[in-house]
């Protein structure tokens, strides 16, 4: 009896095993379905992704490399791995004199410092072939003291309008670039007694700030290095800088820009 009790419960055990590997093997394949199935998306998400990035033209994309660029070399130069000027970059730098001592001084390169001798604001159209073969991104513009001696603001539109007229000449063979225009330092005291119309900063910076805010081109101001002139960054003739405030200007004027562009 016990024999044949034992039989029939190894019996029934043996009935229940496929049931219960049957169980498994489906528990199995709902596992491998659902993971599968959630796989699945997610290629299909990274997959549209990768499409969609292909679909963006370079110049959809260029603003955000350019910001990660920018954020790299700014890393890199607070480590002390770069300096100021090599922040310069894809640029040109309009001027007199003042900022011809960024090339003279060996700070920017000569082919993109575009400034003259007793250069104003009119000398721009001498560079445009310039632009044509550089075709910039960044225009940087500094002029002022010469304009002021020539007594420019009394023309037709005042030295905004003129000033206005000059820059949009640059646009027409670069319209994508980003215009920067530094406010006109001044001269010290001293020589201030030598020319009244030096004396016209206050004026002529009011109506760069105003044109800058009408079109969307960014004012920097560099009229505070100078301290009301009182600041030691001239040469004798109270005009001219020395070498040593150049890399202040110029990490003025990146700070700006970032700001600008961030």
């Amino acid at each position: 009896m016990q024999v044949a009790k034992k039989r029939g419960q190894h019996k029934r055990r043996n009935h229940r095993r496929p049931i219960i590997i049957g169980i498994l093997c489906i528990a199995m394949i709902c596992t491998f379905v659902f993971f599968l199935h959630h796989t699945n998306k997610e290629v299909q998400a990274g997959q549209a992704y990768v499409v969609a990035q292909e679909k963006k033209s370079t110049s959809a994309l260029k603003p955000t490399l350019e910001k990660k660029r920018q954020a790299e070399m700014s890393q890199a130069m607070a480590e002390g791995k770069l300096n100021v000027y090599s922040m310069f970059d894809d640029y040109v730098f309009f001027g007199d004199s003042r900022v011809m001592g960024f090339e003279t001084y060996g700070y920017l390169d000569a082919n993109r410092v575009l400034g003259d001798s007793g250069g104003t604001i009119k000398r721009v159209d001498d560079h445009l072939n310039e632009i044509k073969s550089l075709k910039p991104t960044r225009v940087y513009l500094s002029y002022g003291m010469n304009d002021m001696g020539l007594k420019i603001n009394d023309e037709q539109g005042g030295y905004a309008g003129v000033y206005e007229t000059e820059v949009k000449k640059i646009l027409a063979i670069v319209p994508n670039a980003k215009i920067y225009v530094c406010s006109i330092i001044p001269c010290s005291p001293e020589a201030l007694q030598k020319s009244s119309s030096w004396g016209q900063v206050g004026t002529y910076n009011q109506q760069l700030k105003a044109m800058c805010k009408k079109n969307k081109w960014t004012y920097i101001n560099c009229t505070k290095l100078a301290d009301n002139g009182n600041a030691d960054i001239y040469q004798s003739d109270g005009i001219h800088f020395l070498t040593s405030f150049y890399p202040v200007w110029a990490q003025t004027i990146i700070d700006a820009t970032q700001k600008a562009e961030s």
